[in-house]
């Protein structure tokens, strides 16, 4: 039996909502600081659910704060999908004024639940991780938002390649890893994982670099893949990304 998996990576920018140019960067600044209403996350919901998603890994959302005016973007974003299965991993607490993390939302139970932090300075990055369960069958799944700058990333991407190793296990991992150039991953593909899927996804008004991508291992088959651009709600189009798991039974 093959069991068909549709998955979004997305970068949701925490519900600010920058879609219209990088001149709106300033008039939507002070949102990452103050209270702001999540309506970038409904329409993130609807998008799901339209694309009939089963599996979403996400980043820069938050898990309710001031800054969410005390709205859970995941438990929104679940809800609204009809993807009941989550699991939040906070990336950046600040007291209670932001809480930010990597997700997952899943048609399928997650188990498992682990954030492993990644070296470097700046901004606290982790490879977050769960296993998801389709009847019998399990595979891991990872998702990381790595560091903007290439110093700081080889040594995270170096970590992610020793962690997730060479043994015969299904795994996806998928995220946001805002490189400027694909020779950065290559360390990845010296694991079990082969590069799977990526697409220009930033900036989501004018797409042109290549930062979300999808790596997993032999036990499946990519079908499709596309970037979702039928509507905006982030500076990051959604990458989807069709294909099986391959099983014996």
């Amino acid at each position: 039996m093959n069991t068909r998996v549709r998955l979004a990576i997305c970068n949701l920018q925490s519900g600010i909502g920058t879609t219209r140019g990088y001149w709106q960067y300033l008039t939507t600044a002070w949102k990452y600081g103050f209270p702001h209403d999540s309506r970038p996350i409904e329409r993130a919901a609807d998008f799901l659910r339209e694309e009939d998603i089963d599996l979403a890994a996400l980043s820069e959302i938050e898990g309710g704060s001031r800054r969410s005016r005390g709205t859970d973007q995941l438990e929104l974003l679940a809800y609204r999908s009809d993807l009941p299965y989550q699991a939040f991993f906070p990336t950046l607490v600040l007291a209670r004024r932001v809480n930010q993390g990597n997700a997952a939302c899943s048609r399928w139970p997650l188990t498992h639940i682990n954030n492993h932090p990644l070296p470097g300075v700046g901004e606290p990055r982790f490879l977050s991780e769960a296993h998801v369960h389709i009847d019998q069958h399990k595979f891991r799944l990872f998702i990381t938002h790595l560091s903007l700058e290439r110093p700081v990333r080889a040594p995270q991407i170096r970590h992610i390649a020793q962690h997730i190793g060479q043994e015969d296990i299904p795994t996806i991992l998928a995220g946001d890893f805002n490189v400027k150039e694909d020779a950065e991953l290559a360390l990845l593909e010296d694991t079990i994982l082969k590069k799977a899927a990526s697409a220009p996804t930033f900036p989501s008004w004018a797409p042109k670099k290549a930062l979300d991508h999808l790596f997993f291992s032999n036990h499946f088959e990519l079908v499709h893949h596309y970037a979702f651009d039928g509507y905006l709600f982030s500076d990051h189009l959604p990458l989807v990304a069709e294909f099986r798991l391959l099983t014996d039974s």
